[in-house]
Parts: structure tokens; sequence; C-alpha cells
């Protein structure tokens, strides 16, 4: 078997169609109740990581002239630069025959190279094969995530829900107002309160020059943020905010990312105005998208519930599977 490193922006067409064959066989077994995907959210997915994840280090191997497996390695900066995301697909056709051991083996001196300590793979469902075979790796459970979907086609009105007395909603595309940048980058620190169990990751640490790299890199992979934000009328400051993504290469799929509420502005209900308000611009302006996916922390009981409240239903509940890059066994690789 080869295992080879590539980059999906010079990749050969071909060597793109069977790894896209991998990604559809795998999410067709392992996510029969979501719809097909595409290859242009494949490969999409494959040139544009998360912004706070990247970059990305990619590999595939290939078994008797064809590619079987895909392997990923997210390298997160600053607070996060110990820590590496793995994400491993396998072809159903040949699981269980040690391909995806001697990939994540052949991979693991990356790790090391990188200055890595700690290797997590997320959103690796509970009770699957993936738990099992991380166990094996000895991957330990270190967190649990629920993952929510709203289906956006014959989904009634949304409620046109005001904000409490005392607040006002702002609302921007692509980039935050001057006038609010230094107060929104405050608010984003709020998420660092969301129950993450013992995973190694770190909430950024938000400040206004971090707001505009991060922006810029959107920008940079085509992905659309929209933020809707509660702003306190008396002191001016932002007082909560939801954030929506839509990525150029899913057409009709939104992701619902961080929604915050700064502790000293909860009990107002601001987190599900927020949401309404955000779900009411997607329909108007977006009126071909027909899901969000969002995801929480299992133990985030009050933001699973004020996503039932919009419509939400629980579709999946998965795991972070972490390892000390030093237990990592390379002696395979």
């Amino acid at each position: 078997m080869e295992i080879v490193e590539f980059d999906p922006f010079t990749a050969a067409e071909k060597d793109l169609r069977e790894i896209f064959d991998v990604a559809s066989a795998a999410h067709a077994v392992d996510l029969p109740d979501l719809p097909p995907v595409t290859f242009e959210a494949v490969i999409g997915g494959l040139r544009t990581p998360q912004p706070n994840l990247a970059p990305a280090r990619r590999w595939f191997a290939r078994r008797d002239g064809r590619i079987v497996a895909l392997a990923s390695l997210f390298l997160p900066p600053a607070e996060n630069s110990a820590l590496s995301l793995v994400k491993l697909l396998v072809h159903p056709d040949v699981r269980r025959h040690g391909v995806g051991t001697a990939v994540f083996h052949r991979i693991s001196p990356a790790l090391r190279d990188e200055g890595r300590t700690v290797v997590e793979a997320w959103n690796v469902r509970k009770g699957s094969p993936g738990e099992r075979f991380g166990s094996a790796l000895g991957f330990r459970v270190v967190c649990s995530t629920l993952f929510q979907v709203l289906s956006l086609d014959g989904l009634g009105p949304v409620p046109d829900v005001p904000p409490a007395k005392g607040y006002r909603l702002r609302s921007w595309s692509r980039s935050a107002p001057d006038d609010l940048v230094d107060s929104y980058a405050s608010a984003r620190q709020a998420i660092a309160d969301s129950p993450f169990g013992q995973s190694a990751f770190r909430f950024p640490d938000w400040n206004a020059r971090r707001v505009r790299a991060d922006e810029e890199d959107r920008r940079r992979t085509n992905i659309e943020q929209r933020i809707v934000a509660a702003v306190h009328e008396e002191s001016g400051v932002v007082a909560g905010f939801t954030e929506l993504n839509l990525p150029a290469h899913h057409q009709d799929v939104a992701f619902q990312g961080d929604t915050a509420v700064l502790a000293e502005h909860r009990g107002h209900g601001l987190g599900y105005c927020l949401k309404t308000s955000m779900l009411r611009w997607l329909r108007a302006e977006h009126p071909g998208h027909q899901q969000v996916y969002t995801s929480t922390a299992s133990a985030n009981a009050h933001m699973a519930g004020i996503n039932h409240r919009l419509g939400f239903r629980d579709f999946q509940e998965t795991l972070v599977l972490a390892q000390d890059v030093a237990f990592c066994d390379t002696s395979r690789a």
C-alpha cells in the first residue's frame, strides 16, 4: 500500500475523483440519515479548512491502484500550537483490513515534526467503529458533542423576536463595523465559558486585530460570515452575538457557528432573539439553503434547548478522542 502526502490544489483530477469516492462512500455508511455529499463540497472542504484550524496536511492511501483512504492533520495556531487534529476516512470496502491503522502510523511522525504534543480526533460518532478504532490506538474520550440539524424546507415562519428592553440588534456580513470591533472581540471571549470537557483545545484569545485577521481568512477562502449582535444601549457594548458561515462550496447548507452572551447580560433571552433574527435573515436572502447544521457540547443543555425551540433536531452524538503524541506508536510507520 502506498501512502502519499498531497496538495488538494494541485492533485490530479483522477486522484480527486477517487478521493471523493472514498468520502462519499464513507458518508453514506457513517451518516445515512444525511443527504449525499457532492464533489464540490468534498474537494472544497479539503481546500478551505476552518480558519482557526488551518493549516492542514493531507495524505491518501492507494492500494491495488485505487485510493482507499484519506487522512488530514489540522494544525491550529497560537494558543493551540501544541494540538493537532486528525481526520481519517477509509472506504467501507476495505475497513477492518488494517488500512486505517497503517495510515495513522504513517502520518504520526508528522505530529512530532510539527511540534505537536497532543492529537485529537473530533466528530467521532458515539458507539461507532470509529470509536472502537480510536480506542485500539490508545485514544481516550475527553468530550461529547451533540450535532443538530434544521431543515428549512417546509419550516413554518420563524418568529420575529424583539430584543429585551435596553438592547438593540446590529448585523453585518464579512466585516465587523469599526465602531463595534473592539467590543465584538470582547464578546467573542464569552464562548470560552462553553463546556469542552478535557479537550486540549483552547478557544481563541480574541482582540480586534485577530477579528480582522479571521475575517480576511474567510474572505480568502470564500466563506461568507454573517453576524447578528445584541448591543447594550446604555453602555454601547456588544452583549452577545451569533455567527453563521456559508462556504461557497456548500450551495444549500449553512453552518451555525459560535453563539455567546456575556455573563452580565444573560437571563434576557438574547440567545433566542439572536438566533431567530439570523434564521429570518438567512431565509430572506438565501432561500436556496435547505439545511443549517450546528453543534454544541452535550453538557450545554441550555443552548441545545434553544436550538430545539427553533426546530433543530438531534441527529447524532459525537466524541472527541485524544492521545498524547509521545505515546503514539510509530513503530509500524
